[in-house]
C-alpha cells in the first residue's frame, strides 16, 4: 500500500503545483491544495482548482495502473478523489 500511496501523491502533488497550486497538508485524510487568483494569471483560481483536480483523478488511474502492473501485491484498492 505504501508504494501505491507513495507513486499517487508524488503526481497528485505535481498536478497540483503545475496549475499553480500549493499543496498545503498531505495526511491520512488525503491532500489539501490552495489556488489563489493572480494577476498575471490568465485564469481564475476556480477554474485552475478543478483542472488540478482532473488532474489528480487521471494520476490516480495511473497510480492504480502502476500498482498493478508493478507489485507483487494481486489486490489494489480503490483511490477516490
Amino acid at each position: 500500500l505504501d508504494p501505491l500511496l507513495q507513486h499517487f501523491l508524488a503526481e497528485a502533488r505535481e498536478a497540483v503545483t503545475g496549475q499553480g497550486g500549493w499543496v498545503i497538508r498531505i495526511d491520512a485524510n488525503g491532500l489539501t491544495a490552495l489556488f489563489e487568483n493572480s494577476p498575471h494569471a490568465g485564469r481564475g483560481h476556480a477554474a485552475l482548482a478543478v483542472e488540478a483536480a482532473l488532474r489528480v483523478v487521471a494520476a490516480a488511474r495511473r497510480a492504480k495502473r502502476w500498482a498493478a502492473a508493478t507489485l507483487s501485491e494481486p489486490f489494489t484498492p480503490d483511490l477516490s478523489v
